[in-house]
């Protein structure tokens, strides 16, 4: 059986909502091991049962030395031989990873995740992208071979314990509307947390029976307190910023109606059958994702740079989404989407195609990354000392 490796530098905050590389790859994992040995290089210990294996994973410690760094991957190498390298990063480090794959023939795969990520630090050999965003803006720049696959999410096995226990904590009567808006609390995101504000308050002006809760790690300590002035005094409204409900927030869905769905969410909500709902930077509240639409929202990976030419809103739609047989249309519409392109259920097939037609290293690629990347004098000595036959120095 061939091996193929994951490299993450870094999971602090994954519990944080800084997790959607993170969960990409052990999504990735979860479905190549099916056919390949699988081992995750990475810097931080985990708690996650599905990745941490103790006999295979690489732990790389911050404190390491270049040399200790360079001797535990080249016996990784030695001892698994991967066909391919997927990578979740593009830092430095990862130059010694392409190193180690010139040696032993095998295939550096870049994993360019999210939407709107511009900057690209080395020359790429192979990179996989998750937005036509991303895609065509990078198109000829420091890139040879480019694939195009989708964000994939895992279908759920909901926590019915975890739901019961906030479903208890947090009641709510049977004709409630509760609608749910998660990502992490800071500038970028803030607008999409008003959008969620202001649809909450219509609602209310509306005489609708509605429960909004906002969930998300605060990296911005001005930006939570924006938040929380603009629900100052407004009923039915909640921010969550603990540990207790940051941590897998994707759990909690069930318990809601409605999900306001940013990147990575938003397919999470679908695949739970929920009601999902885009942000638009243009409109002042969410809007409906049609098929008049959704090509738009792919393009730009569901994010909060989305900007449309005519759109509904979710408030103004609200009176036809009574109508069980209408409601139930928009989300199988969705599901349909869903399954068709962003299900992990056919993701084994596409990386399969990627491995079988990606480049392997080469040293050119590798040369011309170091004039350009980031935070690579330690690399760079580290390597002139490799060359020249001595042992590079312990820290």
């Amino acid at each position: 059986m061939s091996n193929v490796a994951f490299y993450f530098s870094s999971v602090v905050g994954i519990n944080t909502g800084k997790g959607g590389a993170y969960y990409s790859l052990l999504t990735y994992r979860n479905e190549l091991q099916r056919e390949y040995g699988t081992q995750v290089i990475h810097y931080n210990e985990l708690s996650h049962p599905t990745v941490i294996d103790a006999e295979t994973d690489v732990l790389l410690k911050p404190a390491q030395s270049f040399t200790e760094k360079y001797n535990e991957l080249r016996k990784y190498f030695k001892e698994y031989r991967p066909e391919a390298i997927f990578s979740f990063s593009q830092k430095s480090l990862t130059l010694l990873l392409r190193w180690f794959c010139l040696i032993y023939g095998c295939k550096f795969i870049y994993v360019r995740a999210g939407g709107g990520n511009y900057k690209l630090t080395q020359f790429f050999n192979n990179i996989i992208f998750y937005s036509n965003e991303n895609m065509e803006f990078c198109k000829g720049k420091q890139v040879k071979n480019s694939y195009l696959v989708s964000n994939r999410v895992e279908v759920p096995q909901p926590n019915n314990q975890r739901v019961s226990q906030f479903t208890t904590a947090n009641p709510a009567d049977a004709d409630s509307l509760k609608i749910l808006r998660v990502s992490r609390i800071n500038f970028k995101y803030l607008q999409t947390f008003i959008s969620a504000i202001n649809q909450h308050k219509r609602f209310r002006q509306m005489g609708v029976n509605v429960i909004t809760h906002l969930i998300g790690f605060e990296e911005d300590a001005q930006a939570a307190e924006e938040i929380k002035k603009q629900i100052e005094g407004v009923e039915g409204i909640k921010l969550f910023t603990d540990a207790e409900h940051t941590s897998n927030t994707q759990e909690l869905i069930p318990y809601y109606d409605v999900v306001i769905g940013i990147g990575r969410g938003f397919w999470e909500a679908v695949a739970y059958g929920k009601l999902v709902l885009g942000f638009a930077s243009n409109s002042e509240v969410p809007v409906l994702v049609t098929p008049q639409n959704i090509d738009t929202f792919i393009k730009y990976n569901f994010s909060d740079r989305v900007k449309l030419d005519s759109f509904e809103t979710f408030v103004d739609a609200y009176p036809e989404f009574k109508n069980n047989k209408f409601k139930e249309g928009y989300i199988n519409d969705l599901r349909t989407v869903f399954d068709e392109h962003y299900s992990s259920a056919f993701l084994v097939q596409k990386l399969k195609k990627v491995i079988a037609d990606s480049h392997r290293e080469d040293f050119m690629s590798i040369a011309n990354s170091c004039m350009v990347i980031d935070n690579r004098v330690e690399f760079k000595q580290g390597i002139k000392k490799i060359i020249k036959g001595t042992k590079p120095s312990v820290k």
